[in-house]
């Protein structure tokens, strides 16, 4: 199994890290690449969301910390300009969520080797699975678009499949709470990364097994004392105030219902859209193999009764992603591995099989190098030409007239000496939300705060006008969308495209 872990660790370092060339959500650069360059580099500048201001405080420092550990190392061992002409910011912490994501790989082969070695038969004898699920795992196309993304969600997915697997590896120690002591230590760092992540553990606690009082004091309850203690004493160092974010979180989040600002989806979303998008053409093999669920072993329905709860429970959540259901695709790939070998042995010829199988790997392969080649690629490619074009030793000016976040900020530009304008669209008014000044029109009533990205998207001249942004700053460069270039055409004569 070493083998399989080297060859999924060089395939996500080396294919799957230098292929994703898209944008995919902001959160990607200011909810970790930006605040751990911030960490490792204070003296520059750096610019930090409405989350990490002190008067908010919903964003634990614990995910950019293991980040910004391995980039403090290489800054220490090889300098700063050898260490960016090695290479570049982006690349370097894609590449360090790679090796979480070929743990996440890795486990989940191992979690479904446990899963299905139990009593799962084809004909007269029992399959090896491990062929199977990593055939699944690296062909899976949205682990190849997203588990390279250093978001929160990736590594939450990783800390579960291991969770879930040290559970069901050692659940057989039914009265020794101390053999699943790596299953509640890393569920319990899973839910500190993300918070909501609790609601996957609770039926486990609940449901599966009765805990005595010595099994809550001697396992549980010291593993809850342990992450509250090293979230609260991290946050409070790092923000330099008491901070309690995982309840700060949970409380924006579930209680106040606050994440509608980005966004509102129907209660059926991650059922008719999310999961059925998530997993593309393997949604076929997996509704196969819910077919047999009267057949599946006890741990193989609890499991997925977990599946059905967890996309429930979210579901509440007006504010819906994809990858905020990333942590129980490596349990869906279980269930898709059963429906292949179902479909497989009910297959009446081998050729029409073999024709099948070309047309998965062919049809996955092309969704894989659309989103990570294709979509959303101007936002990057737009990075990559003005560090092209931007002088190293001259300081420059750029203005971003674009959506909220929607350009990666001062840690893709790490080698250059920039000054970056981006438009605010903190959803609360009125203060500052970067490390560094920067210009601010604020327009707020009682019921609705207006930021600057509507104020100008609404009226780009008259945005332009009122702000007196070209009279106030002589920018270098100035980025938005080529629809509204040919808008400010005679009022903006330098910019980058974005077709």
């Amino acid at each position: 199994m070493s083998k399989i872990f080297l060859g999924l660790l060089l395939f996500r370092l080396f294919i799957n890290t230098y292929l994703v060339q898209t944008f995919f959500s902001p959160d990607e650069y200011y909810q970790l690449i930006e605040v751990s360059y911030s960490i490792v580099f204070p003296e520059k500048p750096s610019t930090l969301t409405w989350e990490w201001v002190t008067s908010n405080t919903i964003r634990g420092y614990l995910h950019p910390i293991i980040f910004a550990i391995p980039l403090f190392v290489c800054k220490e061992l090889l300098g700063e300009s050898l260490l960016w002409k090695l290479v570049t910011p982006w690349t370097f912490f894609k590449m360090v969520e790679a090796f979480f994501q070929a743990c996440t790989d890795y486990f989940t082969i191992q979690l479904g080797s446990v899963l299905l070695g139990q009593s799962i038969k084809t004909k007269t004898q029992k399959l090896n699975w491990v062929p199977m699920l990593l055939w699944h795992v690296v062909l899976d196309w949205f682990c190849f678009y997203c588990g390279v993304s250093p978001f929160s969600n990736s590594l939450e997915t990783c800390l579960t499949t291991m969770a879930l697997y040290m559970y069901y590896k050692f659940e057989n120690a039914t009265h020794h709470v101390d053999k699943y002591w790596k299953f509640l230590y890393l569920a319990g760092f899973a839910v500190v990364v993300r918070p909501t992540n609790l609601f996957i553990w609770i039926p486990f606690l609940l449901l599966r097994r009765p805990f005595s009082t010595k099994d809550v004091m001697m396992g549980i309850a010291p593993m809850v004392l342990l992450w509250l203690f090293i979230s609260i004493a991290l946050d409070t160092f790092m923000y330099g105030q008491f901070t309690f974010v995982m309840w700060n979180f949970i409380q924006f989040n579930v209680i106040q219902q606050m994440s509608h600002l980005y966004g509102v989806q129907p209660w059926h979303w991650y059922f008719t859209q999310g999961l059925p998008v998530i997993l593309g053409f393997q949604v076929i093999p997996f509704l196969w193999a819910c077919k047999s669920f009267k057949n599946f072993t006890r741990n193989l329905k609890f499991l997925f009764l977990i599946l059905i709860y967890v996309i429930t429970v979210y579901s509440v959540f007006a504010h819906k992603e994809f990858r905020f259901i990333f942590p129980i695709v490596p349990i869906c790939i279980i269930y898709i591995s059963i429906g292949t070998q179902n479909l497989k042995e009910r297959s009446q010829s081998s050729f029409i099989w073999k024709v099948l199988v070309a047309m998965y790997v062919i049809l996955n392969v092309i969704i894989m190098l659309y989103f990570s080649l294709v979509h959303q690629r101007g936002t990057m490619d737009v990075v990559r030409v003005l560090n092209d074009k931007i002088p190293n030793e001259k300081l420059t000016n750029v203005l971003f007239l674009m959506p909220c976040h929607h350009v990666p900020s001062y840690a893709m530009f790490a080698s250059k000496q920039v000054t970056l304008r981006h438009l605010d669209c903190a959803p609360f008014a009125p203060h500052t939300l970067t490390r560094y000044s920067t210009w601010h029109h604020y327009v707020s009533n009682s019921t609705h705060y207006i930021d600057e990205s509507e104020l100008f998207y609404e009226n780009p001249i008259g945005f332009l006008s009122s702000t007196k942004l070209f009279e106030s700053f002589d920018f270098d460069f100035v980025v938005m969308y080529e629809e509204l270039y040919d808008q400010l055409r005679e009022r903006v004569n330098i910019g980058v495209r974005i077709n």
